[in-house]
């Protein structure tokens, strides 16, 4: 008995595969019909909202480009890619709803013996889905499965050629004569899915499973008791149970059979054939033309009875090519070495090609053996032998069970048949090879006329071997014995394989999509293929136009790249990944490989990304290494941008075992390394110019601020890196990991002085808006934690927190918080996006105090008109400009220096702030000149607000520590003793002041002098404005009074309060 070909996977290989198996939570995951997309419209946000969209934004990004290959830009840049997905149909929801039903059996499993189980379900399911696509195809086509191929009408006209006619050899070979190719992919399709669920339980048995063990003995007590009494039938049924090889190819050949005859059954061939001779029977005629010829010398020459073989002159046929049979018999051609009629040779021709196609399609000898009855060709049905049993692949009655016969028609298709397909009728019944292959036109062809020989020796070995007593002497017959060229049964898949790789008709086809996963699956290759196919993408997509891939990273294995046609093919892609998802719970592989082979998975999702079936994508990253799955994902749901969709798509990623959180976290990475904004891979701007030179100091201040500061609409860069933090919105509580994203988005921004997307950021995800949603999802109501009065609650509240405060983590445990200090670290966590925030704010406040300003001067008017009719465009703008600047000098941008963004802050308070000081100077100048002169009382506090000191903050820990010091000198001095502090405690006790950032960032950027000088000249437009009005109440004859007497008040010049200090120097 032979042992089984293949043995359960190796420890490490079955570790990494139960390792590899998603990490789900305890809810059962829904069908995939909940996972489906429903595009929505966009919706307005309130004020205390997060809005997730753009107002011009579509639910996804126009014609997005592939993550693993380049493509060219542009609706009509073509693409196989991009074809491919353009391909793809509703079969995606099918297929993806039996990995979901899949993935669900397996929850909780653990043996390895249920997992073949639910893996043999899971291809039969496939199996089926391909099958009722293809039906439901061929009924909204008007194709006829009947119609011919292009092989088989080349054939049909290769008679008179002298050069036999080749399969097509184009990815079209095959297609029906209609040429919808689109049917022919889904049949080739179907039929792999048909090998690979024939072929899966031999190639990997389950070790549980002794069905097939207890039929081999049934059988082999039953054959040693009564070998001699045993039916034909059985003969053959055992001795496939008996060989494991033999029941592969028996296997491999109804799988061939069943391919090639589809839905035409032999009737039906039958009628195309007529139809196709103008409704005439070519095997009706029994040499009529040739027969004519023949009458017509006997009535010349007056002979009645049959002509002799040498007739003199010798009968030409009537091309004058040749001489023509004088006998009528079948022999004569052959006996004679003469011809028929062209016509006549045609219908023999026709017949014989017809039988062909029987025996290839699998039609019993039974079934033709009548044909040709139909027809009035009963001789022509007895010479193909005996009718099988049933199911056997070749004739298994007669004399030494079919041996005799084999060896009569293995010297027929040798030495006797004329006609090539006669000689491949007889050569396939004996199970030749030579004789056969000239009419093999196909792929398959080959394919099936090997494994016949193949089957057929085995079992002629068989026999031998377990039926001595039936065997007859046949050595003096000639006979081939094909294990002579596949000695070695394990390794004759893949001798044969590379035999069609090779060979002159079919190495064309061999490097088609689905022949190479046939290749695989017949050869028992598949992992090979697999990694092969990893590679090729892996070299593909990191190096093709200098492009550098993240999801896919180089690899040092070397690919034949034209392997890639696999992946571009939507049908092969589809069918060779979800046979890898099954066959990498059961197939022996290197595990180091895995990531390798998970390449194709990910160009899989690729295609699904391009043709827009997001919901599909979480189904298969759970079956990448939890890590990658993140990243990949990150990748490919960037486009996504309808704040509906994305809440789905989150549910379904925790559905699938795939953590949220960490997709989020790559969506936001890859959007600011796509942008290439990633803070210090780049050269942060020096300055961020708002100023501009002026030379007119009665307006300006020597500098005002320039036009065109924000320009709209951002870019689509800064759009996309906007939409991947929205994404942290609809996760559940994640405070830090939402607001960690939009600081390192908003810092990307700021170091690279694109305030647009700033704003635009601040406008869609601004601090109040994220704290209102997050801390009710936290704490349990609602509140702005950055400006709203902590609340008086000492109450302790449960929740589910990490360190962090990230509520979505299910390894966080259950711990007890007074909401106070979980305010207090949310308060900590999102200060620093709050302070950048208003940063952003005070930009934009002076970006509109200008606007006002320039409004207000659009007409040629002095400054006194401007201040009676355009007063309202400055004093409308000019106040909030205050608001926004005075969160900027109370502990604006002060950092830990192990803060990750230390230096971060410190580039942007450098760029930043310096040069919006001196634009809110250069506002104040202009109000106060405009408005009233009180305005520029703001510039005389801001040398104070510059230089301002406050107490450093200690941590709690801190303030604990200090404490027991003080308890510690407080006990000494009762006792009157000397406390010894030590320098730790001493500096606990000292008063520490902050470091004054603004005053520190003019003083890095050494601007002090451009502050001061800015500054002065402020005062002296305050001096100049109160001068002036003193002399226009002078004029007016207005006398001031003292308080006490009525005394004249002296002018402000008597104190030096005068503006004339300030043309020292200045000559008149």
């Amino acid at each position: 008995m032979a042992p089984s070909r293949r043995s359960r996977p190796n420890g490490l290989a079955r570790t990494a595969m139960l390792n590899a198996r998603p990490q789900t939570h305890a809810r059962k995951p829904p069908s995939l019909t909940s996972y489906q997309s429903h595009r929505h419209n966009s919706t307005a946000f309130g004020d205390d909202q997060v809005s997730t969209h753009g107002s011009d934004q579509s639910s996804h990004a126009p014609f997005p480009q592939s993550s693993l290959f380049h493509m060219p830009s542009g609706p009509d840049a073509f693409h196989p890619i991009r074809a491919m997905a353009e391909r793809v149909g509703d079969e995606v929801e099918a297929y993806a709803a039996e990995v979901d039903n899949w993935r669900r059996r397996n929850l909780g499993i653990e043996d390895m013996a249920d997992f073949r189980t639910h893996t043999t379900i899971f291809a039969k399911e496939l199996q089926r889905a391909a099958k009722e696509s293809l039906a439901k195809l061929r009924k909204r086509s008007s194709i006829k499965p009947q119609n011919f191929t292009k092989t088989f009408r080349n054939r049909l006209n290769e008679v008179g050629s002298e050069t036999p006619m080749r399969a097509d050899t184009s990815h079209d070979d095959d297609i029906f004569e209609t040429g919808e190719e689109n049917i022919k992919k889904w049949t080739e399709e179907a039929s792999t899915w048909d090998l690979f669920c024939g072929l899966l339980s031999i190639q990997y048995p389950s070790a549980n499973d002794m069905g097939m063990e207890q039929a081999r003995r049934v059988y082999t007590d039953m054959i040693g008791a009564h070998s001699a009494y045993v039916p034909e039938a059985d003969i053959w049924s055992s001795f496939v149970l008996q060989n494991d090889s033999a029941r592969e190819k028996s296997i491999v050949l109804r799988w061939l059979q069943n391919a090639a005859g589809g839905e035409m059954d032999v009737e039906t061939l039958s009628d195309h054939v007529e139809e196709m001779n103008n409704k005439r029977k070519p095997w009706a005629n029994c040499w009529l033309h040739t027969r004519e010829k023949l009458k017509d010398r006997k009535r010349m020459t007056g002979v009645e009875h049959v002509l002799p073989e040498t007739v003199s002159p010798p009968i030409r046929n009537a091309s004058g090519t040749a001489n023509l049979t004088t006998q009528m018999d079948p022999d004569a051609p052959m006996r004679q070495n003469a011809v028929l009629e062209k016509n006549d040779a045609y219908g023999d021709h026709v017949v014989w090609l017809v039988t062909f196609e029987m025996i290839r399609r699998g039609v019993s000898v039974a079934t033709v053996r009548q044909w040709f009855k139909e027809r009035q060709a009963e001789w022509l049905g007895a010479s193909i032998g005996r009718a099988n049993a049933q199911n056997a692949l070749t004739v298994v009655r007669g004399l030494g069970t079919g041996s005799l016969f084999r060896r009569t028609a293995y010297a027929t298709a040798r030495y006797s048949a004329t006609d090539e397909y006669e000689r491949a009728v007889y050569g396939l019944l004996s199970g030749d090879i030579d004789t056969v292959e000239p009419v093999c036109r196909t792929w398959d062809d080959l394919l099936y006329t090997h494994y016949n020989a193949i089957l057929v020796a085995q079992f002629e070995n068989h026999l031998r071997h377990y039926y001595p007593d039936r065997a007859v002497d046949l050595s003096a017959f000639e006979y081939f014995d094909a294990l002579q060229l596949y000695p070695n049964s394990e390794s004759a898949n893949k001798k044969v394989i590379q035999r069609l790789k090779t060979h002159q008709s079919t190495s064309a086809q061999a490097k088609l999509p689905m022949k190479r996963i046939q290749a695989a699956i017949i050869e028992d290759n598949f992992v090979s293929l697999m990694v092969e196919l990893g590679a090729a993408v892996a070299q593909q997509s990191n190096g093709e136009h200098g492009k550098k891939s993240k999801l896919v990273p180089p690899t040092e294995i070397q690919a034949d790249e034209s392997v890639l046609v696999v992946c571009r093919d939507i049908n092969a892609l589809r069918t060779v990944v979800h046979m890898y998802l099954m066959l990498r719970l059961v197939a022996q592989y290197d595990p180091s490989q895995q990531d390798l082979m998970d390449n194709v998975i990910i160009s899989y999702m690729d295609v699904l990304r391009l043709a827009g079936r997001y919901e599909a994508l979480p189904l298969y990253a759970a079956h990448l290494r939890p890590d990658r799955a993140e990243m990949v994902l990150g990748s490919l749901l960037m486009d996504i941008v309808d704040p509906e969709e994305q809440r789905r798509m989150i549910v379904v990623m925790e559905q699938n075992g795939i953590n949220p959180h960490g997709v989020c976290s790559e969506i936001a990475k890859a959007a600011v390394e796509e942008s290439r904004l990633v803070p210090g891979t780049r050269p942060p701007i020096n300055v961020f110019q708002i100023l501009e030179p002026r030379d007119d100091e009665e307006s300006w201040p020597g500098a005002s601020i320039r036009s065109g500061l924000v320009r709209a609409p951002h870019t689509a860069e800064e759009e996309n890196m906007i939409r991947s933090v929205e994404w942290f919105v609809h996760l559940p509580g994640q405070w830090t990991s939402t607001f960690e994203a939009c600081t390192l988005t908003m810092v990307a921004f700021l170091l690279d002085g694109r305030i647009n997307g700033a704003i635009e950021m601040v406008n869609r995800l601004n601090c109040k808006s994220l704290s209102v949603k997050k801390t009710t999802e936290i704490i349990g109501y609602a509140m702005d934690v950055m400006e709203d009065p902590e609340p008086n609650d000492e109450h302790p509240i449960r929740i589910r927190l990490t360190a962090n405060l990230d509520r979505a983590d299910s390894n966080g445990g259950i711990v007890i918080a007074k909401r106070q200090a979980i305010i207090k670290i949310m308060k900590r966590q999102a200060k620093l996006y709050y302070q950048l925030t208003q940063l952003v704010y005070a930009v934009k406040a002076l970006h509109e105090s200008s606007v006002a300003e320039r409004e207000g001067r659009e007409t040629p008017l002095n400054m006194r008109d401007i201040v009676h009719r355009y007063n309202g465009f400055i004093a409308k703008s000019f106040p909030i400009l205050q608001a926004c600047m005075e969160p900027l000098f109370h502990d604006f941008l002060v950092v830990e220096p192990k803060d990750p963004f230390a230096k971060f802050v410190a580039q942007i308070r450098n760029a930043y702030i310096p040069e919006i000081i001196l634009a809110y100077n250069s506002a104040i100048y202009v109000a106060g000149y405009s408005l009233d002169k009180d305005c520029l009382l703001a510039a005389l506090e801001l040398p104070r607000l510059i230089v301002k000191k406050t107490l450093k903050q200690q941590t709690p820990q801190e303030t604990l520590k200090r404490l027991d010091v003080i308890k510690k000198l407080w006990a000494a001095k009762r006792k009157q003793q000397t406390a010894v502090v030590t320098r730790e405690e001493a500096e606990l006790l000292e008063r520490k002041y902050q470091d004054n950032t603004l005053q520190q960032a003019f003083v890095d950027t050494q601007r002090t002098g451009e502050l001061v000088e800015a500054l002065a000249k402020t005062s002296r437009l305050l001096l100049q404005l109160n001068q002036d009005e003193d002399e226009a109440d002078e004029k007016a004859g207005r006398k001031r009074k003292r308080r006490s007497g009525g005394h004249e008040k002296r002018p402000r010049g008597w104190k030096g309060e005068t503006t004339d200090i300030w043309d020292v120097g200045r000559t008149s």
